[in-house]
């Protein structure tokens, strides 16, 4: 997830363009406004009083810039530029999908507006069960279907026999390969249609190498 306000969107643009004509269209660019002052005043950007604004413009932006026609400009309040030449073009007419980062409302309505996908991170089941509601219900608003925004969240993975300090997290997924499935699947009934997972917890990458085989060979198969 990259947060925009942090970025020169036009950098951004030209940047993912490139990395995903040389993919072949296997990129998905995960956007944010970020939420901490300090960050934005260490980078130099002035732009946290209005970050909302300014990753709303930077999506519009990055859909204008990977457009058809190799010359491209721009007019909002936060970022604008005069016709520039803009190649090469992102492998998938239109560029790639832009999934939006947050568990708030904010993030909800900038993807149900803007973006292919919403993107969750640590979130409860029934935090998901609500805000899949208010993203339909969003979604909907603006002409657009369930179908056009893709569900995502993050989760963090522990190999056998570890775990987090204190009562896991819902979304802290430990324990036996049934019992991650399970939860796994009430996830996948509240609405989560992609999964992200994080094993990075870790100390050692072996341990963390560990949890993503063990997902791979033992709770994969239980969810079909």
């Amino acid at each position: 997830m990259l947060v925009l306000p942090y970025r020169q969107p036009l950098v951004v643009a030209k940047q993912w363009a490139t990395l995903d004509a040389l993919s072949g269209g296997r990129t998905i660019l995960g956007v944010g406004a970020g939420f901490m002052r300090e960050q934005f005043e260490a980078l130099g950007m002035d732009t946290f009083d209005r970050r909302g604004a300014a990753t709303d413009e930077a999506i519009r932006l990055f859909r204008a810039a990977w457009a058809q026609g190799a010359e491209v400009s721009f007019t909002g309040d936060v970022y604008r530029f005069q016709p520039v030449w803009f190649l090469p073009k992102p492998a998938r007419p239109g560029g790639p999908p832009i999934w939006v980062g947050g568990n708030g409302r904010r993030s909800i309505r900038r993807a149900a507006e803007l973006g292919d996908g919403w993107h969750t991170v640590r979130i409860g089941l029934d935090e998901l069960r609500t805000g899949v509601a208010t993203l339909h219900e969003l979604l909907d608003r603006n002409g657009r279907s369930a179908a056009d925004v893709v569900v995502s969240g993050k989760f963090s993975l522990y190999c056998p026999g570890t775990g987090p300090r204190g009562e896991p997290h819902e979304s802290e997924l430990t324990g036996s390969a049934e019992l991650i499935a399970a939860r796994l699947r009430s996830y996948r009934d509240a609405g989560l249609q992609y999964l992200v997972l994080d094993p990075t917890q870790h100390a050692a990458p072996a341990e963390a190498l560990e949890a993503i085989e063990f997902f791979a060979r033992e709770v994969g198969p239980l969810l079909g």
